[in-house]
């Protein structure tokens, strides 16, 4: 069995259900981040994340959520490369390393595809690559 069988993503009995659910829990984030004060808000994952991951999965969006991820719009996408001397599966990681690797070009991709400018985070120390997300918001 691959890690990607064991992946709850790929076994609800479901998928388009799971996918709206997932999205709609990221535009509620969205929104909520909105209504703060904070001069600077990050995401772990975005909405155009969800499209990613279906399209890896060969699932097809539909109108709705591909006009979620249209309409609500992030200023930045910071991509973190997926790297192997610090890769580990986990509670909230599935995918073998390989699986990763190809995720992770879908979901660069993806925001490519939604008119992103995907600024990659160079591999380096945790206190470097802060460094280098602050400097790159620092030049907007």
């Amino acid at each position: 069995m691959t890690n990607l069988e064991t992946n709850p993503i790929a076994t609800v009995t479901n998928p388009m259900a799971f996918n709206q659910k997932i999205c709609s829990a990221r535009l509620a984030q969205y929104r909520e981040a909105e209504k703060t004060d904070t001069a600077i808000t990050f995401f772990d994952r975005g909405i155009p994340d969800v499209l990613g991951y279906m399209n890896y999965f060969k699932q097809h969006p539909t109108d709705e959520l591909m006009a979620i991820a249209e309409n609500n719009r992030y200023d930045f996408i910071f991509l973190l490369p997926i790297w192997k001397e610090i890769y580990v599966l986990d509670q909230e990681r599935f995918e073998s390393y390989e699986e990763a690797l190809q995720i992770h070009e879908y979901l660069k991709n993806t925001y490519t595809s939604l008119g992103y400018d995907v600024i990659e985070v160079p591999k380096n120390s945790i206190e470097n690559r802060i460094q280098f997300i602050l400097n790159q918001l620092k030049a907007c």
